[in-house]
């Protein structure tokens, strides 16, 4: 840690319970994620209404909390500083962008799926993690199997993943996703997404003092 702090380097530890976050707030660490349960990936068995406000009563006046989690627009960062986060973590918005780093095939399955189109399944990594429906999930539900424990399962989807990336075939690997994901229907530059971000919080917050 002070290392990466020598280098002028931020630190942010990624959580998914109050304990979690009890664990790593003295570590040295600058600020903690709180990610709930609609985030895309490796996420929390907690939503991310409900763990937000715990994680900040918790270490929120010793260490700065981020929200994270199914938030893709200006509304949902706003509904964090609401909660008393500092600010939003946003994943699946900026992975429909044209500087994301994932394929064109996997941007195109964000925008054409629906907020009922993400499933949480082991058979990616071996832990539960958020993902697009694909047939290779569904066929591990199907079978009746029991994926292995991480980094095992790796090695058996590592190659399904890879041939299903180069055939760029949307229904094996559509890629990882939050619950935010019926609020992104276009690719689009991140410059617009962020614009659009920061126009729609600034929105959601005037509008809640106004109402106050």
């Amino acid at each position: 840690m002070d290392r990466l702090h020598s280098n002028g380097t931020k630190v942010m530890a990624v959580i998914g319970k109050v304990k979690h976050a009890q664990q790593v707030v003295d570590s040295g660490i600058d600020m903690i994620v709180a990610q709930g349960h609609d985030g895309g990936g490796h996420n929390s068995p907690i939503g991310t209404f409900s763990l937000i406000p715990q994680v900040v009563d918790a270490v929120g006046d010793r260490v700065p909390v981020i929200g994270a989690g199914g938030i893709s627009d200006g509304r949902g960062v706003a509904a964090a500083m609401m909660l008393g986060a500092l600010g939003a973590w946003v994943g699946t918005a900026f992975l429909a962008t044209d500087e994301a780093g994932i394929e064109r095939f996997q941007k195109e399955a964000i925008t054409e799926s629906g907020d009922a189109d993400t499933i949480v399944s082991r058979s990616m990594t071996g832990k539960p993690a958020r993902m697009i429906r694909n047939k290779w999930a569904d066929a591990w539900v199907a079978a009746g199997k029991e994926p292995l424990p991480m980094p095992y399962q790796s090695m058996i989807s590592g190659p399904v993943i890879a041939s299903g990336i180069k055939a760029q075939r949307k229904d094996i690997m559509p890629g990882f996703a939050g619950q935010g994901i019926g609020l992104v229907h276009s690719i689009r530059p991140a410059a617009e997404v962020m614009r659009d971000l920061v126009g729609g919080a600034e929105r959601a917050l005037a509008d809640a003092r106004f109402y106050s």
